[in-house]
């Protein structure tokens, strides 16, 4: 699944899942520059993207699947393609992890993106 993002044919389809992500708002040129930033990972049905409690301050953007927002064990939503989870961590990094991430379909690919790139680019492309 992640092979088919790979070369100059994947990056055409990196930018344009990128597009379409909510934290992105259609922005073609924030798109381009985050296609070439970010991280490509795919992971299993009950596979941890973010642990709850956890001290990481990565993004990651739902391209494809679907995980669970789990808190003290318990299901307390969802997110789908074009969903973002974890960017508390990154604007608050003192704060602990609030929640666990896990894959609920069997592919969920994510792009990953570490609190110094979102910041920067946070700055040059506020979407406030």
């Amino acid at each position: 699944m992640l092979n088919r993002f790979d070369g100059a044919a994947g990056r055409r389809l990196r930018i344009d899942a990128l597009t379409s992500q909510k934290i992105v708002a259609g922005n073609r040129a924030l798109a381009e520059e985050l296609a070439d930033r970010v991280k490509l990972r795919s992971i299993g049905p009950g596979e941890i993207l973010i642990e709850q409690g956890g001290s990481d301050n990565a993004i990651y953007l739902v391209l494809a699947g679907t995980v669970n927002i789990v808190v003290n064990g318990r299901v307390v939503g969802r997110r789908a393609p074009n969903d973002h989870v974890g960017e508390m961590a990154a604007v608050v990094p003192a704060q602990k992890r609030s929640a666990t991430v896990e894959a609920k379909r069997k592919f969920c690919s994510t792009k990953r993106m570490v609190k110094p790139s979102f910041l920067s680019r946070a700055m040059v492309w506020p979407i406030c």
